[in-house]
């Protein structure tokens, strides 16, 4: 959030801000929103396939499935979000 608060007052402010310290700024927005992203869709996926208590042993494989699924494209997320860009 620190990086959008920087952005956004450089442009209210009217100040020139050089093209390396806009990219580093983009750069650590990027990141500061794919773990914002990524810790929500952790807590829906953990709502959405948890245990049930009157589920059969099949429904609960499949919800675990799931749910591994969600963490295995969380994964990919945070690492795209925090992967240098050339």
């Amino acid at each position: 959030m620190i990086a959008y608060v920087r952005i956004y007052r450089a442009l209210t402010t009217g100040r020139p801000v050089p093209a390396s310290e806009a990219a580093q700024l983009l750069a650590q927005l990027r990141q500061d929103h794919g773990q914002e992203f990524a810790d929500d869709l952790t807590t829906w996926a953990a709502k959405e396939y948890g245990e049930q208590s009157n589920e059969s042993q099949a429904d609960a494989r499949r919800r675990r499935r799931s749910f591994g699924a969600v963490r295995k494209a969380t994964a990919r997320l945070l690492a795209t979000a925090k992967a240098p860009r050339p």
